[in-house]
Parts: structure tokens; sequence; C-alpha cells
């Protein structure tokens, strides 16, 4: 059987048509954009060395301050009273697609109405509009704003942590909150038609209208900026490059082989022969490409060269062995 080089054109097409079509999805990475669990502020201040903003002074500012209870670590105390909210924010900026926040939250005892006791979400002062805002209502009920059912329900003096992710290019949300006798899960919420979670510029707590004590613990704001996506469709022409440089490489050396004499070490034994090519093809790769790629494309090139220099190599070998 002759090897010719139609073959081996038509086996690189395929490889670059297959690099070209491949994907697959990077891991979601979290970066940490805050984290605060109020333990480094003096009790009865306003932690503001740590960004944290009074937007609105509910009950008064001398209210709003770090509390340290005798069975409890240190902790944001806000305190609202009714027809003005104790509302506590912290401004943060990312370009990510998914970002998320953790809080633990406890109430005092409430009473019974439907005020709000607490709120928390994602924020924007300038529009006063919370994406989404999770409410505490003084019915012992936990609540999206917006929708017609409760989540579920909760008990004073006990906390709960809240943990909420949304999705900006789907305008979608999903909210879990875990406390010691309920643990609620809803997934792929979508946003109201007028609200652009893009719009996000802070992270805020608050005490409502209920005018009942409020405390916020361990909050953190974080995103997930290696979103899952499409990952090689800027890496398939490397993919592709890879693989045709390694079939030219494999075609120049059998050439050179066979004109200078060397005929023999390429088609007398099967391991010599896969050494000699692979090392001569790398070879030139290395010397004569590598230093042109960009670094993120390494792995691609490094990829579809192997794969077309080990296709070609097997190739040769059972061309070789029907010759022989």
């Amino acid at each position: 059987m002759k090897v010719g080089l139609w073959p081996l054109v038509l086996s690189s097409i395929a490889l670059v048509s297959v690099g070209a079509q491949i994907t697959f999805r990077a891991p979601l990475t979290e970066m940490n954009l805050f984290s605060d669990d109020f333990s480094s502020y003096p009790v009865g201040s306003f932690p503001t060395p740590g960004g944290w903003q009074l937007k609105y002074p509910g009950a008064g500012p001398q209210v709003q301050t770090i509390v340290d209870a005798a069975a409890t670590p240190k902790s944001l105390q806000l305190l609202g009273t009714y027809g003005n909210s104790a509302l506590a924010k912290k401004d943060f900026a990312t370009d990510a697609t998914v970002i998320e926040f953790e809080v633990s939250v406890k109430t005092e005892v409430y009473g019974v109405g439907a005020n709000t006791v607490a709120e928390v979400g994602f924020y924007n002062g300038d529009t006063n509009k919370y994406y989404p805002k999770i409410r505490f209502s003084e019915n012992g009920t936990i609540w999206i704003e917006g929708e017609q059912l409760p989540l579920g329900q909760y008990v004073s003096q006990a906390w709960y942590q809240l943990t909420v992710t949304v999705d900006r290019a789907s305008k979608s949300f999903s909210v879990l909150v875990d406390g010691s006798s309920v643990t609620i899960a809803t997934k792929n919420r979508v946003f109201a038609g007028s609200d652009n979670p893009d719009e996000i510029r802070s992270f805020a707590v608050a005490s409502g209208w209920a005018g009942v004590k409020v405390y916020f613990d361990n909050a953190r704001v974080f995103d997930q900026a290696l979103t899952v996506q499409p990952f090689l469709v800027s890496l398939a022409p490397w993919i592709s490059f890879g693989a045709l440089w390694g079939v030219v490489s494999l075609l120049f050396l059998r050439d050179i082989t066979r004109t200078t004499g060397l005929t023999k070490l390429w088609s007398k034994r099967f391991g010599l022969r896969i050494a000699i090519s692979l090392a001569g093809a790398f070879l030139i790769t290395y010397f004569g490409a590598r230093s042109v790629l960009p670094v993120s494309a390494d792995a691609a090139f490094l990829g579809g060269f192997a794969a077309a220099t080990l296709a070609l190599a097997i190739f040769h070998y059972y061309g070789a062995r029907k010759r022989d």
C-alpha cells in the first residue's frame, strides 16, 4: 500500500473540522468581592471603615451599630421604624455574568401584621431598587418581593443563611434559605421586564417598617468570573493550526529522510520511526512556531499537533506494514 499525499491532506482537513466544532465548558471560578463578619469593628460603632454606608437611618443612626450578644459573635444591628427603614449598603463592582451573595439574618420578636421586618438583596442606591428583594414579613413568612406566594416561614431569635445567585445574562436568579427549622430552595426565577440586573451596584441589608431589631452577620459577595460558556471557540483556530503544522512537519520529515538515504530508518522499525517523526516534528514546531503563540493557545496548539502527529504516525505504520 502506497501512502500518498491526498490521504494525509484529507486527514488534516478532518482534524481541522473537528477542532473547529469541539466545545467544552470551563469550570466555574469564584472571586471574592468582599466578606465581612463584623468582628473587626468596635461594639457600638457603625462599620464605616469597612465601606458600609447608612443609606436610611431608620430609628436613628445611634441604634444602627455593631453589637456583641453574650452567646452570639459580633453582628450588625439595624432598627427601622414605621415609615422609615434602616438600610445599610456596601458598593462593589464586577463585570461578571454570575454574582452571588451570602448573609446570615436573625430578627427579634415581631408583631402580627404585614409590615416588613428585614430586607436583603443586591441593590442600586440611585433607584432604591433591589435585584431581587428578599423580605421577612411580620406574619412570619419569607417572600421574594413581587411574588404572590411566600417562600416559607421563619421564627424570631434564630439565624437564617440566605444565598442568592443572579445570572445577569439570562436575567434570572435563585434563592436558598437555610435555617434551623427550614430549608428553602428556588431556582431560575426570572426578573420582571423592567428589572435590569446590570444595574446592580451594591449589596444591602435593612430593618423595615415593622420596627424590629434585625441582626446581620457573615456577609459575603462573590462572582463567578469564568462562567460556564463555550471555551474553545477562540482556541479552535489554534487546534486546527497545530494539527496542520503536525501534518506539514511529518510530510517534510518524511521527504527529508527519503532524499537523504534515511529511508531504512523510516520504514524499518515502528518504534524508531515514531521517535524520529515526533521528535523532528516537535522540534520544528517548538522553535518555529511557539514563539509567536499567545500563552492561552499553547495547550490548544499542542493538543492539535499531538493528535495530528500521532494519527499520521499510526497511518504510516500500517502503510509500512503493508509494504513490508
